[in-house]
């Protein structure tokens, strides 16, 4: 009697060892997965290194739209974006805290840009700078 119970306890031992071997192997392919997305999706990144607050401040791309929303000074917000994109500038429009209103175009967005990274910073004079 002993030896069946010994027997299905190895079983059972066996089962548990192969279902842990395929969770564990599954969780690693999705963690693969969702770091391989944040490594090939562009970004776009707003610094503000000046004494202004930004209370709104929008990139369009020209197939989305990014709401950075308000960012404090010293502080950055980064927007992941869809490799599918028109050809066209990234245009941004940032309303300050002292009521000024910056707009204009920075560099040359095209399709399928892997891993693409801009950065565009507001520094201590109202200017912005981008960078890529």
């Amino acid at each position: 009697m002993l030896f069946e119970s010994q027997q299905k306890l190895d079983v059972t031992n066996r089962w548990c060892s192969i279902f842990i071997k395929v969770a564990a192997g599954i969780s690693a392919v999705i963690v693969l997965m969702y770091l391989s997305y944040f490594y090939a999706s562009p970004s776009v990144t707003l610094e503000n290194r000046s004494e202004f607050v930004i209370e709104s401040a929008i990139i369009n791309l020209p197939l989305s739209r990014l709401d950075f929303g308000e960012i404090h000074t010293s502080q950055d917000n980064t927007i992941y974006y869809d490799l599918a994109q028109l050809d066209g500038q990234y245009e941004y429009h940032l309303l300050l805290d002292s009521g000024d209103l910056l707009e204009g175009t920075c560099g040359y967005i095209t399709n399928f840009e892997i891993n693409k990274r801009v950065v565009l910073v507001l520094n201590d004079i109202g200017e912005i700078s981008c960078q890529f």
